[in-house]
């Protein structure tokens, strides 16, 4: 590590330059991994709630399969208006209502 209590006249030696740079480098490096574990970190949780919304998500596609199969079901088992109304007709001519 540079020692601050050199005289500032002082040439600076390679090998000082030398410590200077590796521990500023080293410095560097430990913000770096530091960085990066806590980025990981972050995108591990992320990865899991993502894995989570698209298990939520293709649960509410089946039943919105299930809700639309129901809904065409309804469809096909309810007569058209027309249907209903000739239907009608042919119930009022045996029984009329009062």
């Amino acid at each position: 590590m540079v020692s601050s209590k050199r005289k500032s006249k002082e040439f600076v030696t390679a090998d000082v330059l030398y410590d200077a740079i590796d521990t500023i480098l080293e410095g560097v490096s430990r913000l770096f991994n530091d960085f990066k574990e806590e980025l990981s970190n972050r995108f591990d949780k992320v990865e899991e709630r993502l894995g989570n919304v698209e298990e939520r998500l293709g649960n509410v596609e089946t039943e919105v399969r299930h809700v639309r199969q129901d809904v065409n079901d309804l469809k096909f088992d309810t007569p058209t208006r027309d249907e209903f109304r000739k239907l009608r007709l042919r119930v009022d001519k045996y029984h009329p209502t009062l």
